[in-house]
């Protein structure tokens, strides 16, 4: 069963380990996904490929009990559902 309080609860128990993720792998993060010309905003923020890859990329990284429940296309589409989150982590200073 697909509820609003079963996305919550998962949304809530994720953004903690995405945030942390996305601190540590920053530097690799961005060198990959958005290359040498750094617009992070236009790279990540309006292209859905691009976001898609950094969360697949991501998911590889939750720590195992997670990742072995939250499947890979769960992921992805929360992290695109939480775009804004994922470039303010990703735009602070190292």
């Amino acid at each position: 069963m697909d509820t609003l309080k079963e996305r919550t609860k998962i949304g809530d128990s994720l953004i903690a380990p995405v945030n942390l993720i996305l601190d540590r792998q920053r530097g690799e993060i961005l060198s990959t996904f958005v290359g040498k010309s750094g617009d992070l905003t236009h790279s990540i923020l309006n292209n859905e490929e691009t976001l898609r890859r950094v969360a697949d990329y991501c998911h590889e990284f939750l720590p195992w009990p997670l990742r072995l429940t939250v499947k890979k296309p769960i992921f992805v589409e929360f992290v695109l559902s939480q775009r804004h989150a994922v470039l303010a982590q990703l735009a602070q200073a190292s």
